[in-house]
C-alpha cells in the first residue's frame, strides 16, 4: 500500500508558497517500488524568488563581482558569495551552470581512456589478488575463504575493493569507495586498509592487541606512535573494549603504528 503524500509548496521568504513549476519528482521506495512522496519541482522563477530572498535576508552574503573576471563579466553579479568572518562555518560561493546550446561535447581523450585500462590491467589485477591472498591467509585465515568471487575484486590504482555490485559500470564515474576497502598494493604485498580494520572482528583475525580505554598504550596509538609489546610478528588488529580501531604490525618486541595520520590526536 502507496503511503503517498504530494508535497507542492515551496519554502520560500520564510514561508510555503505554491511553486509555480508544473513538473514533479517522486521519490520511490528501493525495497518494495512504491511511491513514498512526490514533490512538486521548482523552476526558474521560484530559483530566482529563493535567491533573492535569502539575499536581502543574509546580510552574510555579497553578489558577485563582475570585474573580479577578466574580462569583466556581468553574469557574476547573479552569484552569489558567503564570506566565513560574517557567518559561523565555512565561506561558499555560490553559481548556477548552464551549458549553452551551441556548447561543444568534448569526448575523454583516447590518451585518457588508455591511462585508465594501464590502471586496471590483467597483469596488475592478477599481481594484486595474489597479495590479498597472502595476506589473508596470513592475517585472517578465518575469513580468507568467504573473499572468493574474483569479479568483485576492483582494482583502482594501487587500491583494492571487494564490491558485491562489481558488474555494475564505474567507467567515467568518481566515487568516494566502490565497496570495501581491502588496501594498498605495495610491491606485490598488500597493506591493510582502515576500513578492512574496522570491518573486523577480534575472532576474525590471527592477532589482537587488545587494551582498554584507561590504559596510557591506547593513547600513544591514536598519537601515532609505536607501541612496546611482545607479540607474533605480523599485521595486528588493534582494539579497544573489544572494538576494532585500525592496525599495528607487530616486529621484534614493537607494534609499529598505522592508524591513519588524518584521524591521529595532535
Amino acid at each position: 500500500m502507496s503511503i503517498l503524500q504530494t508535497l507542492d509548496k515551496q519554502y520560500i521568504n520564510g514561508e510555503w508558497r505554491d511553486g509555480l513549476g508544473a513538473k514533479t519528482l517522486q521519490d520511490i521506495n528501493p525495497y518494495n517500488g512504491e511511491v513514498i512522496a512526490e514533490f512538486k519541482m521548482a523552476n526558474l522563477e521560484d530559483i530566482d524568488a529563493a535567491y533573492k530572498a535569502a539575499a536581502n535576508a543574509k546580510k552574510e552574503w555579497d553578489e558577485g563581482q563582475p570585474e573580479w573576471a577578466s574580462p569583466k563579466n556581468e553574469q557574476l553579479s547573479q552569484t552569489a558569495r558567503l564570506w566565513p568572518h560574517r557567518l559561523q562555518g565555512e565561506g561558499h560561493y555560490l553559481a548556477k551552470l548552464q551549458k549553452s546550446e551551441d556548447a561543444e561535447v568534448h569526448e575523454t581523450t583516447g590518451k585518457r581512456k588508455e591511462k585508465r585500462a594501464a590502471k586496471s590491467a590483467p597483469a596488475g589485477r592478477k599481481e594484486a589478488l595474489a597479495a590479498w591472498r597472502n595476506f589473508a591467509q596470513e592475517a585472517i585465515p578465518a575469513l580468507s575463504k568467504q573473499f572468493d568471487d574474483e569479479s568483485a575484486f576492483l582494482l583502482f590504482g594501487e587500491h583494492l575493493y571487494y564490491s558485491p555490485a562489481s558488474e555494475l559500470d564505474w567507467d567515467k564515474l568518481k566515487v568516494a569507495r566502490v565497496g570495501l576497502h581491502l588496501g594498498t598494493v605495495k610491491k606485490n604485498r598488500l597493506e591493510p586498509a582502515h576500513a578492512l580494520a574496522l570491518a573486523l572482528s577480534p575472532a576474525e583475525v590471527a592477532r589482537v592487541a587488545s587494551y582498554g580505554t584507561d590504559e596510557p598504550e591506547i593513547l600513544r596509538y591514536v598519537k601515532g606512535e609505536a607501541l612496546m609489546r611482545e607479540g607474533e610478528n605480523g599485521w595486528t588488529l588493534v582494539t579497544v573494549d573489544g572494538f576494532s580501531i585500525g592496525w599495528g604490525k607487530q616486529s621484534e618486541g614493537q607494534l609499529k603504528n598505522h592508524y591513519p595520520k588524518g584521524l591521529r590526536w595532535l
